[in-house]
């Protein structure tokens, strides 16, 4: 068994592991690094978003690599689409020991995952925004009554779209799996943890490991899971139960080997999680959020259609807010999006005697100290806070 015994090889292996750790919704779900058997736990969690990694934050060489790497998968992308997709040439897919190095640690699979585990965050941005193309900002918010049944309704279309997008594109993740594989590892690395996977104990890391990554991406774009999820659930506890009863001088061994001295350590960190994981999430979103700009009628025309008590449209421009204080000074902060993201906000402050404080005040007419209200531009280029 993986037992807790101080000083074996595989108890240093939780000691080694004690800053991987999963990010989930900005809280971090780390596994106690006193055993054994949750240092090897440690080491099936570890690659998930990167934002639990240090390395990931502080080497900015290989941010700039990862980013050059997204920029030329990207633009590839963007000469398909969903009614047209080009034939990818992938220049290493004949090549059997990449096959095999891939296929022995479920490449395609594992990319996917971690792909939408990078897009977790990103995935909650859009769909509260793609809300606002339906009524606009200041109308509602999730306080609304309406708000979650519609945002339930965007998701389930988006959702959809994302799996038909996988379906017709995932020759383009495994090209960003080859690619990546074939640039980040060395082929001496690569046929290590080709051996490594094809040994029993890699088989038991990667059963756990891959039921942890479909638990924890359960519900996110690219997949829609027919099963609930405690029977993913019970799935990676089985996996885990298997991995925690490795024998410590035998499979447990193979493992803190392959993690410390071999090169398990860069690729799950620095090739699956740098370069597979955020790499997918790039390509396929920028075409969802393609999707929802281009199809905003119609998904608008869905949710209102099902969900009574939604706010009325506008063909008004949202601006931001404008706050009155105490002395009657304005504060008014701009925000400026482009598609679905808010990239900056811009703060003003107009005091009773400066020059434009009387254009704020008629915009938003009988505003009080301590209200705060949205500001809309209409297409005659007139500021108001009526939607």
């Amino acid at each position: 068994m993986l037992r807790g015994a101080t000083g074996s090889k595989v108890a240093s292996v939780s000691n080694t592991c004690n800053v991987y750790s999963l990010e989930k919704s900005r809280g971090t779900i780390s596994v106690d690094a006193s055993h054994q058997a949750n240092g090897a736990l440690k080491l099936v969690n570890k690659a998930s978003t990167g934002k639990g990694s240090s390395r990931v934050e502080r080497v900015s060489s290989r941010r700039a690599m990862w980013r050059r790497a997204i920029f030329a998968v990207a633009s590839f992308a963007a000469l398909c689409s969903s009614s047209s997709v080009a034939v990818v040439e992938d220049r290493f897919a004949s090549d059997p020991e990449l096959r095999r190095f891939v296929d022995s640690q479920h490449g395609e699979a594992i990319a996917i995952e971690l792909g939408r585990l990078v897009y977790r965050k990103r995935w909650n941005e859009v769909l509260d925004q793609s809300m606002y193309l339906i009524a606009p900002h200041g109308t509602w918010s999730e306080s609304h009554p309406a708000w979650m049944p519609a945002r339930r309704i965007i998701a389930q279309a988006l959702l959809e779209e994302s799996s038909r997008w996988l379906g017709t594109h995932r020759d383009e993740v495994r090209l960003v799996v080859n690619e990546q594989s074939m640039q980040v590892m060395t082929p001496e690395e690569r046929r290590q943890t080709t051996e490594f996977f094809e040994s029993s104990a890699g088989r038991v890391f990667l059963a756990t490991r891959e039921t942890f990554l479909r638990e924890q991406a359960y519900g996110l774009p690219l997949e829609i899971e027919k099963e609930p999820l405690e029977t993913f659930k019970r799935a990676h506890d089985g996996a885990q139960k298997v991995l925690l009863a490795l024998p410590e001088d035998g499979d447990g061994k193979v493992i803190y080997d392959f993690f410390h001295g071999g090169p398990g350590d860069k690729l799950l960190h620095e090739l699956q999680v740098e370069h597979w994981g955020r790499i997918v999430a790039n390509v396929f979103s920028g075409d969802l959020e393609a999707f929802v700009s281009e199809h905003k009628a119609e998904l608008s025309a869905k949710v209102r259609g099902a969900v009574t008590g939604i706010p009325p449209a506008s063909d008004k421009t949202y601006l931001g807010s404008v706050a009155m204080a105490s002395d009657r000074t304005f504060t008014v902060i701009v925000e400026h999006y482009v598609s679905l993201s808010l990239v900056g906000k811009y703060t003003l402050s107009y005091a009773p005697a400066d020059l434009h404080w009387s254009d704020i005040a008629a915009a938003a007419p009988g505003i009080k100290p301590g209200e705060t209200r949205a500001l809309y531009r209409d297409r005659a280029g007139r500021l108001g806070d009526r939607p």
